[in-house]
């Protein structure tokens, strides 16, 4: 959707109170942020992406809350 056209008919896939996601008919997949009103549009392999790289936040923030210690720098080299 980098042109500024609008997309087709959007089919929900997921949405939470901090979150939405949907895909439209182009195939673009539409990630909205609640709080901020940021949506971003990605192509099927970018969402993979990113979600697999929230999903490595979310464990390592999971670690850090139950075992109490900050987050070393050399937990996770791909973090600069």
């Amino acid at each position: 959707m980098a042109d500024g056209k609008r997309c087709g008919v959007h089919t929900e896939l997921s949405t939470s109170p901090a979150a939405k996601i949907t895909r439209c008919g182009c195939g673009t997949v539409h990630l909205h942020l609640a709080r901020s009103g940021v949506t971003l549009q990605l192509s099927s392999e970018q969402f993979a992406e990113v979600s697999a790289t929230v999903a490595g936040a979310h464990d390592a923030l999971k670690a850090f809350h139950s075992g109490g210690r900050p987050l070393a720098d050399d937990d996770n080299p791909t973090i600069n």
